[in-house]
């Protein structure tokens, strides 16, 4: 687990871009904080970084948007379980497919029925501190293969941010 803040947007979505060149097909990032934390901006600035070309637009009406990635690359899942109150509700908007499919599932609001997140998973928590623009956000790797595949990028951001 690391703990960084972010002092701005930008650099909520500069972490977003480079953790996404550590993603990989089916990876889960499961995005947690109060509205207007700054879920949507990372998860969008993350599909950038995986190649997405087009905006995505907030998830809060649709419950699992899709968008192709490069030819080389994964698409992208962008899921919101705000609007959801349990596993079944999860089960019939087809969050279980989505997230278990072969692109990388950016899940919103997923405090909200976390059982249908898969075991292997990165946590994403942002909280807004006293200044307005500052986020604390915390990375927690779930699951052996995961974390350790992001163990040198998380330790790196930390070293970068407070060296």
């Amino acid at each position: 687990m690391a703990e960084l803040l972010s002092r701005s947007p930008e650099e909520t979505a500069l972490l977003g871009r480079r953790l996404a060149a550590h993603l990989e097909a089916r990876d889960v990032v499961a995005l947690t904080g109060v509205i207007g934390a700054g879920k949507s901006l990372i998860a969008r600035a993350i599909a950038a970084g995986l190649g997405v070309e087009v905006t995505m637009a907030s998830p809060s009406f649709v419950i699992v948007a899709s968008y192709e990635g490069p030819p080389d690359g994964p698409g992208v899942n962008h899921i919101d379980l705000y609007r959801l109150r349990d596993y079944g509700e999860a089960l019939a908007a087809g969050v279980e497919d989505a997230v278990y499919s072969d692109a990388v599932s950016l899940v919103e609001w997923a405090d909200h029925v976390p059982d249908v997140l898969p075991a292997e998973r990165l946590e994403i928590g942002l909280e807004p501190t006293a200044k307005p623009e500052e986020r604390l956000i915390v990375l927690r790797p779930v699951g052996e293969d995961l974390g350790a595949r992001l163990g040198d990028f998380i330790t790196g951001m930390v070293r970068e941010r407070f060296e």
